[in-house]
């Protein structure tokens, strides 16, 4: 049974999920960072998304985004997830091979309370995955330097296309810190990546700087407690975490297959009664959209589209031609 079509509203604040297909092929050294990095700058460049917050791991990642054009939000993972998968494909020496899971997991955040709880749950997956003991200190792309540090929600980086990207497989000794320096010297070209911690908050409408530091001390707050939790989990279980050495010098693995089997949500909210009237809106649109496309298959265009999902291509009709070449129409 098809997937049903996916809904994102204007000034919607999403939680953005997308997995390796298989594999741990993101270890967070230099040179993955500066691939998912700059593929992340070309995909805000072309398809200006606000970024609030965001985390990778070496078999996923999450954004959270706030959401000004619906349009841009599929273009720009459809652009990352497609750059990406070329340079990682490139550094293992393959061509043509599935690296991303078939689309991409987005539900919205209807409240403030899980807002701040799936920016927490972003930042603490580290440690509750036994990668390292806090976020300060785990060596993998995230926004958290760019969350505590307001000069720093700007980056540049190179324009890594699939040429420039070395096969390392080879030689697994290579530094990745050397490879990436020397493509940062090499590339001329550059993107901006921008982070904007505070951005979601328009969604609520936040707007006093005294609410908005509040909010993001709260965070901070809750942050350290959830990590010191699991440190005190390891600590009775007496197992430790990878640390950041270890896995910074880690290979990519080709042999890994995760046995999580995450759940869909149509939408994230701490009210139920919220929650459950925001399903029961969506599934509406959702049937609207499959009673549209009924219409198109049958060559009726003039029903439009549901505002918040995005369309498939319209169903193609074949047409009959004379023996003179000319189409036939029906008149």
């Amino acid at each position: 049974m098809p997937r049903p079509p996916k809904v994102i509203c204007n000034k919607a604040v999403l939680l953005v999920t997308t997995s390796l297909e298989e594999g741990l092929l993101f270890p967070p050294n230099p040179l993955i960072n500066l691939i998912l990095g700059s593929c992340l700058a070309r995909a805000q460049t072309l398809h200006p998304v606000k970024v609030c917050h965001h985390l990778f791991e070496p078999n996923h990642g999450h954004l959270i985004l706030a959401v000004e054009n619906p349009d841009d939000v599929p273009d720009f993972m459809e652009r990352f997830k497609t750059e990406s998968a070329n340079a990682i494909n490139r550094l293992l020496g393959r061509r043509k091979r599935t690296v991303w899971c078939e689309g991409y997991d987005s539900p919205p955040i209807l409240t403030i309370s899980s807002v701040i709880s799936k920016i927490v749950y972003i930042y603490t997956n580290p440690s509750k995955d036994g990668l390292e003991n806090t976020i300060h200190q785990y060596p993998g792309l995230s926004s958290w330097e760019a969350f505590n540090k307001p000069l720093k929600t700007t980056e540049t980086y190179p324009r890594v296309r699939r040429f420039h990207v070395p096969c390392i497989t080879k030689d697994e000794n290579i530094s990745t810190l050397k490879l990436a320096n020397k493509l940062i010297k090499k590339i001329k070209t550059r993107h901006k990546f921008t982070v904007n911690p505070d951005a979601w908050m328009d969604a609520f409408q936040i707007y006093e700087d005294s609410e908005r530091q509040a909010i993001n001390a709260e965070i901070k707050e809750k942050v350290i407690k959830e990590e010191q939790s699991h440190r005190e989990t390891r600590k009775q279980n007496r197992t430790s975490v990878i640390g950041r050495q270890k896995l910074i010098s880690s290979p990519m693995n080709l042999d890994y297959v995760s046995l999580k089997k995450g759940k869909r949500m149509i939408c994230i909210s701490d009210d139920k009664e919220l929650r459950k009237n925001t399903i029961n809106d969506i599934r509406a649109r959702q049937e609207e959209g499959r009673e549209v496309i009924e219409r198109w298959k049958l060559g009726d265009f003039r029903l439009q589209y549901p505002i918040g999902l995005f369309p498939p291509s319209f169903p193609k009709r074949c047409e009959a031609y004379s023996s003179s070449g000319f189409a036939l129409g029906e008149d």
